[in-house]
């Protein structure tokens, strides 16, 4: 006869032996490998590199000098820009992204 001391009894042991399958499949799975920045920069095409660098370049000038920066990169004409956007003052272009 089961009672209800014996039941609780084998409680834990049951819940123990569904978690452990459960740990052992989680350590098994390889971690998802890192991004890799350099090799993306090597591979990447000019004009993804090109707006990459100007950007980055447009947050390090606003840790210099906080203000709303700016980078704009137009690939058609051969140019990039940074630069501090004064009040009021919406850049136009193909391609712009602002830090502040």
């Amino acid at each position: 006869m089961i009672t209800r001391r014996t039941l609780l009894a084998g409680l834990p042991a049951v819940a123990a032996a569904s978690v452990v399958p459960v740990a052992i499949g989680a350590v098994r799975q390889p971690p998802a490998p890192a991004f890799d920045l350099q090799r993306w920069l090597d591979t990447a095409e000019p004009q993804d590199v090109a707006e990459y660098h100007a950007f980055q370049l447009a947050k390090a000038m606003n840790r210099v000098n906080p203000g709303l920066w700016f980078a704009k990169v137009e690939t058609q004409g051969g140019w990039a820009l940074v630069q501090r956007r004064a009040d009021g003052d919406r850049p136009r272009g193909t391609i712009v992204q602002e830090f502040g």
